[in-house]
């Protein structure tokens, strides 16, 4: 009996003080009010963005994809999320000009890690 009190309490105490030392590391969701506004992250995997015009109103059914790109794994990239339209909204300079970058999928956040 004694040596069965001894091994819980001894397995209580490990479970206290392992369970507390670890913590869950993830990103926010993307409709989580940390996406509002534009937050510098780090791309982990290979993921495709298009750069839009928007030719008519409304602007979910006018919409034309001019150029895509790919964004690699280490590449930094600022973005937010989008809402209703697309999924994430990206600032990003190509030669002189600024355009409105988008990506309509992933809608997760399981490619990018959050850079602070």
């Amino acid at each position: 009996m004694k040596k069965l009190l001894l091994s819980f309490l001894l397995s209580l105490s490990l479970l206290i003080f392992v369970g507390t030392t670890t913590s869950a590391k993830s990103n926010p969701s993307q409709m989580s009010k940390y996406w509002y506004h534009f937050r510098t992250v780090k791309v982990t995997k290979p993921v495709t963005v298009d750069r839009v015009k928007i030719t008519g109103i409304p602007e979910c059914n006018h919409i034309k994809v001019d150029k895509k790109i790919t964004l690699h794994k280490g590449q930094i990239v600022k973005l937010t999320s989008a809402g209703s339209n697309f999924t994430w909204v990206l600032k990003l300079n190509h030669k002189t000009a600024k355009q409105l970058w988008v990506m309509f999928k992933p809608d997760n956040t399981r490619w990018l890690k959050i850079i602070k």
